[in-house]
């Protein structure tokens, strides 16, 4: 005769990385991925200004610039290469969406 035991053990870990963005229509880059530029379009109706991140895939902050316009062209030169997050929020600091963006 053998007795078994059934354990279940339980832990919430923290959660990291990037959360998804409430709206993730609200921004298309084109091309993606590309090399040298990109054009970023944010579909948001509110209006600028607008922050824009660019993140490591760790969540890092590589680069965070102010933009006014709903269209803005993202420069590399040949600075960055890999994959990367860029993340948009509005000027009440809300992200209003993320996307991957791929730098040949």
């Amino acid at each position: 005769i053998t007795n078994t035991t059934w354990n279940t053990l339980t832990r919430t870990l923290p959660t990291i990385g990037i959360s998804e963005a409430p709206a993730l229509q609200s921004m298309r880059v084109y091309p993606n991925p590309f090399s040298g530029s990109a054009k970023v379009v944010i579909a948001d109706k509110i209006g600028g200004p607008y922050i824009a991140t660019l993140l490591d895939v760790t969540g890092k902050t590589i680069e965070k610039w102010t933009i006014a316009d709903n269209e803005f062209s993202f420069y590399s030169d040949n600075k960055y290469h890999g994959i990367f997050i860029l993340e948009l929020r509005n000027k009440s600091g809300v992200v209003i969406g993320h996307t991957k963006l791929v730098i040949l």
